[in-house]
């Protein structure tokens, strides 16, 4: 039987998470046709890797490894994962914002060139900021610019969870709120564990073990390999392209652009969205507890003043 889906997925950045996110949506097998671009030739050689792959694995996707941007040209999705990635010793997300910011001029000038009318997911960190660059750069309305932080943050508490409660991580939903590192806000109130409250399942004490773990999982990962996470963050993404492509209008925490959400304006921050086949289709407002607030307050006033920083280096 021949399968045709009309569908198109660029991803600029074949590094592992780029190549990761390329395998595991080649998998789904929901769309004809992912373009892989970087500015390495190695990029032809994982594109044919993935392709070898599509038998054993039963998918009918093409995967297309290019140095030409113009590959990109008519995308129905473009994921950024184009970026400086955090190294053993590298310091924070925040340190590499300079240099992926120049690497995000290139790469949204591109998309401005041949895929305009693009659904653009920013993968690079820091990803809240970053993506803020990036819709102020091409100029789309915010509802097809967002990013991906948050999805990932979720689906590591989930799985810190499940060890403790032995519950599947099908049926824990994570509420995660605020930014993609330490600030984030880890919303005990709507975190649901087999359709029960979070309290109802693990102490205070492990509550607090948890998110601790998961505000600092992607330094622990980088401590261990040397460098961080790609099958997650891969995975994070596909799922997030496969909710586009099959309009599921699921909820999702990722970084979006607030205008009177939660009582902030102007730039990105983690929120409960709704995803489907416009992008962003609505930004979920959930009512948060006082201590919630404050954490989301802290979270906002830090990813204000590295706004200021974005705009002082156009």
């Amino acid at each position: 039987m021949v399968i045709i889906y009309n569908m198109k997925v660029s991803i600029i950045g074949a590094g592992n998470v780029g190549s990761s996110a390329a395998l595991l949506l080649a998998e789904k097998d929901i769309c004809d046709q992912i373009v892989l671009v970087d500015i390495v030739e190695s990029v032809r050689g994982k594109a044919m890797d993935i392709n070898q792959s599509s038998t054993a694995l039963g998918f009918n996707t093409k995967v297309i490894g290019s140095t030409d941007y113009e590959m990109i040209k008519d995308s129905d999705v473009i994921v950024n994962t184009a970026g400086f990635p955090r190294l053993k010793g590298s310091g924070s997300r925040d340190e590499l914002l300079e240099k992926n910011m120049e690497i995000a001029k290139t790469v949204c000038s591109n998309i401005r060139k041949y895929s305009p009318k693009s659904i653009v997911i920013n993968v690079a960190n820091p990803v809240d900021v970053l993506t803020y660059a990036f819709y102020k750069l091409l100029g789309n309305e915010p509802s097809k610019v967002f990013g991906m932080g948050g999805l990932l943050d979720c689906s590591r508490a989930a799985v810190l969870i499940s060890k403790e409660t032995g519950v599947s991580v099908k049926d824990i939903n994570v509420i995660i709120l605020g930014t993609h590192g330490d600030t984030m806000v880890f919303s005990k109130e709507h975190t649901k564990v087999d359709n029960k409250q979070l309290k109802d399942s693990i102490t205070d004490g492990k509550v607090h073990e948890i998110i601790k773990k998961t505000k600092f999982g992607g330094s622990e990962l980088v401590s261990l390999m040397g460098q961080s996470g790609y099958v997650a963050p891969g995975a994070c993404i596909a799922r997030q392209v496969e909710a586009i492509i099959n309009d599921t209008k699921e909820i999702f925490c990722i970084p979006a652009l607030v205008d009177g959400h939660y009582g902030y304006r102007g730039f990105y921050i983690g929120v409960p969205v709704v995803l489907g086949k416009n992008g962003i289709e609505k930004i979920v407002e959930l009512p948060l507890p006082e201590d919630e607030k404050k954490a989301l307050s802290e979270a906002a006033k830090h990813v204000k003043e590295s706004v200021s920083a974005v705009e002082k280096l156009k």
